[in-house]
């Protein structure tokens, strides 16, 4: 019945002594915290209270709690200033708070429960993309990020560069949801660009992220010299940077198998084999994250000349008509053949 929930409330304490001089004065005078929390309407919650005793005490630190859902006291924060700004990151709900300090013996002082209506009038917090990469399966993009530190994200919206402009392409709903596959992608044929935002429950949108792009592989198979020369573009803002690009190959369906590392944007594999098919992927790492390009393939119908071929006869018909024969190797992909005459046997 104090009344301490509504207003500052004082002590002091006073020793009797019997027999003696009876009652002592008063040393100190303490009274409790008294929290008054107020919402400014810009998204944050402003609180100031007062001290236990003057002098203070204690040199010890305010904690700040707040009261969300209801039963639930989560840290806010701590100060050993009378005041403290709470960000708001839930939308259009009253919130309590209250503020504890413990003295060097271990007493811990608790002020009343004060609190408001708020409204999150504040952005949530951007996360970062951990990485774009092409499913080998498909050929979609896929992108995977971090979860928002923003306890009242709902969702993430997807953008991606087109005709020179960022467009959203889809919304991801729930806060834990940290990857998407895109069913539109072309990263079988270009390098995409990707970028993601956040939005919270008062449909609040955070800025749009760093951009991070798929690679895009192609391979250009040399007949002559049965190789394979493969050139990718570079992935781009890693937080931690890129270290190295792994080459893998897949021949004749086979799993794919390791090939080389490389830290530049090109490779040549060599020694193919006729009739085989090849599919190579290329995948970046920067030591802890990777991402994989699309996959290329072809067949490597490599041209072999003929072995062997020589004339067998040639004999006159008629005096308009001439009979060539000839031998020739059955086995290469022969275009054409050539027949050549002189009259002169040069």
């Amino acid at each position: 019945a104090a009344g301490a929930n509504t207003n500052r409330v004082y002590y002091i304490i006073r020793t009797e002594s019997n027999p003696g001089p009876g009652l002592s004065a008063p040393k100190d005078t303490f009274s409790t915290v008294f929290l008054d929390v107020v919402n400014p309407g810009n998204g944050t919650a402003q609180l100031s209270w007062n001290t236990v005793a003057t002098p203070y005490i204690s040199s010890s630190w305010y904690k700040i709690y707040r009261e969300y859902p209801a039963t639930n006291w989560i840290f806010r924060g701590s100060t050993k200033n009378l005041f403290y700004v709470d960000t708001i990151d839930v939308c259009n709900t009253f919130l309590n708070y209250k503020i504890q300090i413990a003295d060097s013996s271990g007493c811990i002082s608790t002020s009343n429960i004060d609190g408001n209506n708020f409204i999150d009038a504040s952005p949530p917090k951007t996360p970062l993309i951990d990485t774009v990469s092409v499913n080998i399966t498909n050929d979609f993009a896929t992108i995977g990020w971090q979860m928002s530190p923003s306890a009242d994200a709902t969702g993430y919206i997807i953008y991606q560069y087109q005709g020179g402009t960022w467009v959203p392409i889809a919304t991801v709903p729930g806060r834990t949801i940290t990857s998407y596959q895109n069913p539109l992608s072309n990263a079988k044929n270009v390098s995409e660009q990707y970028r993601i935002a956040v939005l919270d429950s008062c449909n609040n949108i955070s800025p749009q992220g760093i951009i991070h792009q798929t690679i895009y592989l192609s391979a250009n198979f040399d007949e002559c010299n049965a190789s394979a020369s493969l050139q990718w573009n570079k992935y781009i803002n890693w937080t931690q940077p890129l270290t190295h690009y792994d080459v893998f190959v897949s021949i004749n369906n086979e799993p794919f198998l390791f090939v080389a590392t490389n830290t530049v944007l090109s490779y040549t594999h060599e020694g193919l084999t006729l009739g085989n098919s090849y599919c190579y992927i290329v995948r970046a790492s920067n030591g802890t994250q990777t991402s994989t390009s699309n996959k290329t393939c072809f067949n490597a119908n490599i041209s072999q000349p003929p072995q062997f071929h020589y004339t067998r006869k040639a004999t006159v018909i008629n005096e308009r008509s001439i009979k060539f024969v000839a031998y020739t190797d059955p086995s290469p992909a022969v275009k054409k053949y050539l027949l050549m005459r002189a009259s002169d046997g040069v």
